[in-house]
């Protein structure tokens, strides 16, 4: 049974690959458009008047999120890329630009540099006070400029990639042995990689593909105890703490309190 709480099409937010008129065209789309969905969300609520770094349980809902979901997501997808991907699409093509790998290294260090961010929101030693609020807004704003200047360098990065890739997957691939090397994808995953990247996927394609291609073009190629494991309880974890987790950034109040939790409830 396939999900039913499921985002509505939108299209595509990628301005290479606007729209699908090839299976390859979507080879490239489905881990690019969650990513691009995610800085769309994480910019958009690290604005005022959602965060301003004085409300302490923001600023830890937002790097929990961050490190537990975008920071993983993103790190786990360059991993895949430079040890299945790309030594497969090299294999058939000869070479691929060396800025596709030394890009990934400075993009890794950018996730570092925002996640190290943390730390400086809390106080020097455990007991000493809260820093002051003036401080808390200065550090609230740096962050946003920190992801500010990732997301513009992982846009980029995410364009290039599909302006090279795309006609190569198109070329050099048949849809079957793309298939094959998305299964190769999905093994590597592991457990602990599928339990977030697989439906981190699938949502964001409900979004960029429409229901019908998720339906009757991706979900059957998927192993069937992944499609099981992915409808009973990877996919209603993601939707509670991939999005909703940041989502409570919308909120006034923390929503572990009796106030938050009652403006939740009313959907925030």
């Amino acid at each position: 049974m396939a999900p039913t709480d499921v985002p509505a099409f939108s299209g595509p937010l990628s301005t290479v690959v606007p729209v699908v008129n090839h299976w390859s065209d979507a080879s490239m789309l489905t881990p690019h458009e969650p990513i691009r969905e995610d800085l769309v969300r994480m910019e958009r609520l690290l604005q005022a008047p959602f965060f301003d770094g004085t409300q302490p349980w923001k600023v830890a809902a937002f790097f929990k999120w961050y490190n537990e979901w975008f920071s993983f997501t993103v790190n786990h997808h360059h991993n895949i890329e430079e040890t299945i991907f790309f030594p497969a699409v090299k294999a058939r093509c000869g070479e691929i630009p060396a800025r596709m790998s030394t890009e990934h290294e400075g993009l890794i260090q950018m996730l570092q540099d925002i996640s190290s961010m943390e730390v400086r929101f809390k106080p020097l030693t455990e007991g000493s006070p809260e820093l002051p609020l003036s401080e808390r807004r200065v550090l609230a704003e740096e962050l946003r400029q920190k992801v500010a200047h990732m997301a513009a360098e992982l846009r980029e990065h995410l364009d290039e990639e599909e302006r090279f890739f795309t006609p190569v997957v198109k070329e050099h691939f048949t849809k079957e042995e793309h298939q094959q090397l998305v299964a190769q994808v999905i093994k590597a995953h592991g457990l602990s990689g599928n339990v977030k990247m697989c439906p981190w996927v699938v949502h964001s394609m409900y979004k960029w593909a429409g229901k019908d291609y998720v339906e009757k073009e991706f979900r059957p190629g998927m192993p069937a105890p992944v499609r099981f494991l992915l409808d009973y309880f990877w996919y209603p974890a993601y939707v509670k703490h991939g999005v909703h987790d940041l989502d409570v950034l919308k909120l006034e109040a923390d929503p572990k309190t009796s106030a938050g939790k009652v403006f939740w409830s009313f959907g925030g």
